[in-house]
């Protein structure tokens, strides 16, 4: 029994080899993990003690036990969520770190990263400034190209994280993004709720700074 699930376990994963294959042509690392439970025991592996950390937010990140690690463990942690913080202070810390974590919208089978933020940190953050960045990314964000990403974000990502986070956005009591409704056709959000959380989005393709970016893709669901 045990080599038969052994046996599964490799098959399922040497399933996601191309899109592997696709990823590091773009120059991002592209790490393929079984469950949630291994993300930690590779970040340890990966992480140097005493390293400048920084987190952008994200559900993934909680569900592995990210931001547990980094609170507990021997690194700076310029921690977003701690109590009578500067968060401001935080953001702008965020760009002098070794290590910057946090998960994508969607990745698309073509190799691209789609990321949308409301404050921009993220975006900015992911972008540019941290030596590396770590992006843990769930089997249920992988889509087929970008038109499936913006789908996604308006129907799933949106709604739920508008609601995790107490915001009044059309898409919270809809249930989608009020430009399915205005303008069908444009990839970009031309309908604006007054408290928006979908202010800026960030598409990557091949990046010109080998490996500064990993994808830990993970075999389960994780986040919205």
């Amino acid at each position: 029994m045990f080599y038969l699930i052994q046996y599964c376990i490799i098959k399922s994963m040497e399933k996601f080899d191309d899109l592997k294959r696709i990823f590091e042509n773009n120059n991002f690392n592209f790490v393929v993990l079984e469950s949630k439970k291994d993300v930690i025991a590779y970040l340890k592996d990966n992480i140097e003690k005493g390293a400048k950390c920084a987190v952008g937010g994200s559900v993934s990140l909680d569900e592995c036990g990210i931001l547990s690690l980094l609170r507990n463990g021997d690194y700076v942690f310029y921690d977003r969520y701690a109590e009578n913080v500067d968060v401001k202070e935080i953001y702008h810390k965020s760009f002098c770190t070794d290590y910057y974590f946090s998960s994508a919208n969607a990745i698309t089978r073509h190799g691209e990263v789609y990321l949308v933020d409301g404050t921009g940190n993220r975006v900015a953050a992911v972008t540019y400034g941290p030596e590396k960045v770590f992006l843990v990314v769930g089997k249920n964000k992988l889509v087929n190209n970008l038109a499936e990403a913006v789908i996604r974000v308006e129907k799933t990502a949106a709604p739920l994280n508008a609601k995790r986070l107490g915001i009044d956005t059309y898409c919270a009591s809809s249930g989608h993004c009020g430009k399915t409704e205005t303008d069908k056709d444009n990839l970009m959000c031309s309908f604006r709720c007054k408290e928006t959380i979908c202010s800026s989005t960030l598409i990557m393709s091949r990046q010109r700074q080998k490996n500064r970016i990993t994808i830990l893709f993970v075999l389960e669901n994780l986040g919205y």
